[in-house]
């Protein structure tokens, strides 16, 4: 219950963050956060009020969530580079045959868990990467730092750490939720340098 409601929480501020402070010229990487952030909304909310399902539902829209975060952090790149170098646009929605391909081992267990471990686990490693390759352009460091710390910890907490994790649960809730809008706020930091630059050039 603690995470679902730390969870809710934390996805109505991502919602203010991304309405707020991303910039409206990189409307495809804000449209793809809003439904990803929807997404694990509805999951979390059908977790919080136990509809039929709910267990294979919550699963597949975190993993479509995390797919479509993974689709953000690909535009993005391909934005921030020189325009004879960048890869087709639809190359960056390969990332959505992943949560189609759990639908196909949705009856197994280690399988679901795998796939949702490794997409977190990559998530938060793209992160770090975007992060130190354009640390200069972050008006935020210290709350960059933070973030990464937190969704570390968290990612550790929940991973690896489950037995504290199944004792300390809205601990891990606490962590992940502050790590999440930290980066979240500190990403919004990399589009708006992004979009000065266009207007500059």
């Amino acid at each position: 219950m603690w995470t679902q409601l730390f969870s809710i929480i934390t996805v109505v501020v991502s919602l203010a963050i991304v309405y707020k402070k991303f910039p409206s010229t990189t409307r495809d990487i804000k449209y793809l956060s809003l439904t990803a952030l929807f997404g694990w909304l509805i999951g979390d909310i059908s977790v919080a009020t136990n509809i039929p399902y709910q267990a294979n539902l919550h699963i597949f829209l975190q993993s479509f969530a995390l797919s479509l975060l993974l689709i953000i952090y690909l535009i993005f790149i391909r934005q921030r580079k020189p325009v004879i170098f960048r890869y087709p646009y639809y190359i960056v929605f390969i990332p959505l045959l992943i949560p189609i391909a759990e639908l196909i081992v949705m009856q197994t267990e280690i399988m679901k868990e795998i796939i949702l471990m490794s997409l977190h686990g990559v998530s938060i490693l793209v992160f770090i990467l975007l992060t130190v390759g354009y640390v200069k352009e972050l008006q935020h460091k210290l709350l960059t730092i933070l973030g990464v710390i937190l969704l570390l910890w968290g990612f550790t907490f929940y991973w690896i750490l489950q037995n504290y994790y199944i004792v300390f649960e809205w601990a891990w809730g606490i962590t992940n939720s502050l790590g999440m809008i930290a980066c979240m706020y500190s990403f919004s930091d990399l589009l708006l340098f992004n979009e000065n630059q266009s207007i500059d050039s």
